[in-house]
């Protein structure tokens, strides 16, 4: 009998020491992943509207390098849009007007049109940068008098 009382704890199971210290790792690994998916979407949405601006000022230098319709091509920048307009000012309203709707989290400065001469490709205004943002994270658009891209 007394053989039974001392060996009656068979050593399955889990201690309550080893439980908490699991816990405590799967709790430490959470909080990890979530702050980590904050910061993918902030990147996520600065580099969608940056390859959407590049996309577009590269779509308006070639246009206005091909002469289409015997213009000057660019790209006007505003609080909810990207527009890609024909014509040497961006006129809101225009028939050929294509806009382009951006993410509204992510700020834009520098300036706000860019216009590529016909033939030539290159830009007005001479030179700039232009500057997305969001959160802590930053990716600039440097435009060259000559309209090359960087």
């Amino acid at each position: 009998m007394i053989f039974l009382l001392t060996h009656s704890k068979s050593g399955k199971g889990f201690t309550a020491i080893e439980l908490l210290i699991t816990i405590s790792i799967i709790a430490v690994v959470a909080l990890f992943t979530i702050g980590n998916g904050v910061d993918t979407n902030a990147r996520a949405d600065l580099a969608s509207d940056y390859t959407t601006l590049l996309q577009l000022l590269t779509h308006a230098r070639n246009e206005a390098m091909n002469n289409v319709n015997q213009a000057p091509h660019g790209v006007h920048i505003n609080a909810s849009s990207f527009t890609l307009f024909e014509g040497a000012t961006y006129v809101a309203g225009a028939p050929g007007n294509q806009m382009t709707a951006r993410n509204t989290s992510v700020a834009v400065s520098g300036p706000t049109d860019i216009v590529f001469e016909q033939l030539s490709g290159r830009a007005t205004p001479a030179s700039g940068s232009i500057v997305l943002s969001k959160a802590a994270y930053t990716r600039s658009i440097t435009v060259n008098v000559e309209g090359r891209l960087d």
